[in-house]
């Protein structure tokens, strides 16, 4: 081994080439192999052996699996390098310096050779600005840009969701083909020792593979379905992944929810939950990526309730303090409508706890809006004493507040939480107290959009000199109040039912030791308690409300029944009333015309002395039964 040794005066000309300095004269080398073969006795093999891919990390993980690569003597042992000569490596050595001073040396133009450049370019451009006026060009030019770049992002996006839908619909037409050819190549072989019949051993695949992974993860279960159940599976991915694409459609904040609360009801799988959530949210408060959720939440509180302080024509929209108040409001509410939406795209399970806890934020949220409903009424009748602003935005916020408090309850019924014999009190819970707010809450708000399309009229009327037709205006929100009835009488109707069946002695009630009625009660109806508009009712009030000893003379099970059916016949005829039935509008109607049969039988003395309990068949509604008589 050799070293070069250097002069005095080769450390003054330390700069010079290559070339210069052999034209100088030879180099002078000393040996030092000696020297290092004795400095290297000293040291161990393993401190003269260093992986280059052998960091820290490796290290440990190494001392617990006893790697060999901590057996630094195996790695030299193993090693067959050729022994280079004088010549070779001062080859290697020349070659290796020579490049790498080159690479070196070329990253210093890369801020120097673009400098004339930039300047000739910056020149020119003042030239030019300098030919456009002064007072509106270069703000004119920025306009267009702006303009240019948001439309040209905001149908990038549109386009992107027109292209997933073509792929989706060639990746729907080559299913076929792929079903047509499962019998030809290597077959599933089937063995009992790795999970039984559902456990096809396949190519390139472990099932227990994750046992054996550092650390160790929990032992899980991975079912693999057959090849056809694949594509069957498959097949309804695309066709839940084309539904998604439909959401663009939507204008409305209102049929977006809705578009969620129909999609989430088919317990789609998380990939097909996260593309929905994705493509409406992408940056969490901006819809579709381009707009804020902000502008969308007051469309809707427009097209909802109608609140003056939103009407062109009424004094406050251009009142700089009224516009502030709104404006603080509608940022508030982004994270309660944010988290709504977020909440359907967990499963089912998980939905029912988050809508739980966001009703906190919808206390606080409407709390507010009571308070800006009252700032805004002050300030209007100031101005326009014949007009006023009372409960116009608390209005739109309690609504979705109840539907977040029935969907609560009713998934209960989906996700089998509740027994035969607390039936009577979540059916009385959902008739008495929430859809009968929630009725009172939509005709509020129905007969706000009226007023307000009244007095548009009007407006017109006294600029026109012409008679105007009078027509029938239709109720903006008539077929949802009617559903909605539909719903209270049908749970009215229940409620009578199970008060009937246990009169009979038809409810089994388990024996209780740790808990009662009143817990489960007081369990059903806890996260209600953090909500003031609907009060909660609490236990006490409900069984003195429905006690049946103020009746004189005391109620018999016949009559129950009879009132059931007059509820369940009221619900029947609501539902033929409505226009263009839909599928759930066939369902509850195949469900109480068989209840409306049922007690009319019961009510009759049909199988009067017999205890078993009837059966609640959920398979026609997730959430509304039909009464079966066993």
């Amino acid at each position: 081994m050799v070293v070069c040794q250097a002069t005095e005066e080769e450390e003054v000309n330390w700069g010079m080439g290559l070339t210069e300095k052999a034209e100088k004269g030879p180099t002078e080398w000393m040996e030092i192999s000696t020297d290092f073969t004795d400095s290297c006795k000293e040291l161990k093999l393993g401190e003269l052996i260093h992986d280059k891919g052998f960091g820290l990390f490796e290290a440990m993980s190494a001392i617990e699996m006893m790697d060999p690569k901590m057996d630094a003597g195996m790695i030299g042992n193993q090693v067959n390098r050729q022994v280079l000569n004088f010549e070779q490596a001062i080859k290697v050595r020349t070659c290796y310096f020579h490049y790498h001073l080159l690479s070196t040396n070329c990253d210093v133009f890369k801020e120097k050779v673009f400098n004339s450049c930039l300047l000739v370019f910056g020149n020119a451009l003042k030239v030019i600005l300098s030919n456009i006026p002064a007072d509106n060009g270069l703000g004119l030019l920025t306009c267009i840009w702006l303009r240019m770049s948001e439309s040209a992002l905001f149908s990038w996006q549109m386009s992107a969701v027109q292209e997933a839908q073509k792929l989706m619909v060639q990746a729907g037409d080559l299913l076929p083909c792929i079903l047509a050819s499962l019998p030809y190549g290597i077959q599933a072989q089937t063995d009992s020792s790795k999970g039984g019949a559902d456990q096809p051993v396949m190519m390139g695949f472990e099932p227990l593979v994750n046992q054996r992974l550092l650390p160790p993860t929990f032992p899980r279960y991975a079912k693999i379905i057959r090849r056809d159940d694949m594509v069957e599976y498959f097949r309804a991915l695309i066709e839940r992944i084309k539904a998604v694409c439909e959401l663009i459609n939507l204008a409305s904040f209102h049929s977006v929810l809705e578009f969620f609360i129909a999609f989430s009801e088919q317990s789609p799988c998380v990939l097909s939950r996260s593309l929905l959530q994705v493509t409406f949210l992408a940056d969490n408060k901006k819809v579709f990526g381009t707009h804020l959720l902000q502008e969308m939440l007051r469309d809707a509180l427009r097209a909802f309730v109608s609140p003056p302080v939103l009407s062109h024509k009424c004094s406050l929209y251009n009142h700089a303090q009224a516009r502030e108040y709104v404006e603080t409001f509608l940022s508030h509410a982004v994270r309660p409508f944010c988290s709504l939406i977020q909440i359907h795209g967990h499963n089912r399970a998980r939905q029912r706890d988050k809508l739980g806890h966001v009703l906190e934020d919808f206390y606080t949220l409407q709390d507010e809006a009571e308070k800006v409903d009252a700032a805004l009424h002050t300030m209007l009748i100031k101005q326009e004493p014949q007009r006023q602003h009372l409960a116009y935005i608390g209005t739109w916020v309690l609504y979705h507040n109840l539907r977040v408090m029935i969907q609560y309850i009713l998934s209960g019924f989906e996700l089998e939480l509740y027994n035969v014999h607390e039936y009577h009190y979540i059916f009385w819970y959902l008739s008495e107290l929430l859809y009968g707010w929630l009725i009172s809450t939509l005709s509020r708000a129905d007969a706000a959009q009226l007023a307000e399309e009244k007095l548009s009229e009007e407006t017109q009327k006294g600029r026109s000199s012409k008679k105007s037709k009078k027509k029938k205006r239709a109720r903006p929100l008539g077929k949802e109040i009617a559903m909605n009835q539909a719903y209270q009488s049908y749970c009215a109707g229940m409620y009578k039912a199970m008060v009937g069946f246990d009169l009979d002695g038809k409810v089994v009630k388990p024996t209780f030791e740790l808990d009662g009625e009143q817990v489960r009660f007081e369990h059903r109806f806890a996260p209600f308690n953090s909500v003031i508009t609907p009060p909660p009712v609490h236990y006490a009030q409900f069984k003195e409300m429905t006690n049946l000893a103020k009746y004189n003379p005391p109620l018999q099970a016949e009559d129950f029944y009879n009132s059931a059916g007059k509820h369940f016949q009221q619900t029947k005829l609501i539902l033929d009333n409505m226009a263009s039935p839909d599928p759930e509008i066939n369902s509850l109607l195949k469900i109480v015309k068989t209840n409306y049969v049922v007690m009319k039988l019961l009510a009759g003395g049909h199988k009067k002395d017999s205890k078993v309990p009837p059966e609640f068949d959920f398979s026609a509604h997730k959430y509304f039964p039909i009464i079966k008589l066993v």
